[in-house]
């Protein structure tokens, strides 16, 4: 998965949170008989979100802190503890059961609205207060914390 080495890191985690929803549509297109696709899909999925999340938690939300703006970085991330909730239990959960894709739904719902808020909120809200040199210095600082897990 590429962090979007044109651009800034709003548009490299906006093509993220694109990629997911891409995975969350394949995910849903499957049946029950599908556990092996489900396994991999479910795979990729844990990885894009991993990758992710460690640039926003290492890189972003601290940034956020860092310009006063704590409530929005400490909501971000306590739902970032939902995701790792629902990937847990969907590794766990048989993938041929009738209640995974009830529970992969449930996910992306809740993982749509963090979307909303991050693309819709906080990030435009944030980078309206920054320079160009601080733009161009978080976008590096979270390329850099994405390399870590390419």
């Amino acid at each position: 998965m590429s962090t979007g080495m044109s651009g800034d890191w709003v548009d490299a985690l906006t093509a993220e949170h694109r990629l997911t929803q891409g995975l969350f549509d394949t995910l849903e297109a499957t049946d029950d008989s599908q556990v092996a696709t489900r396994t991999t899909l479910l795979g990729k999925l844990k990885y894009a979100l991993t990758k992710h999340a460690n640039e926003e938690e290492n890189v972003i939300y601290p940034a956020l802190r860092q310009a006063n703006l704590a409530h929005d970085a400490d909501a971000l991330t306590g739902e970032h503890g939902y995701v790792k909730t629902y990937l847990y239990e969907l590794e766990t959960l048989p993938k041929n059961s009738p209640d995974w894709l009830a529970r992969v739904r449930d996910f992306r719902a809740m993982l749509e609205e963090h979307i909303r808020m991050e693309e819709e909120e906080v990030f435009p809200a944030f980078r309206k207060l920054m320079s160009p040199e601080q733009n161009a210095r978080l976008t590096s600082l979270m390329n850099k914390e994405g390399f870590k897990m390419a």
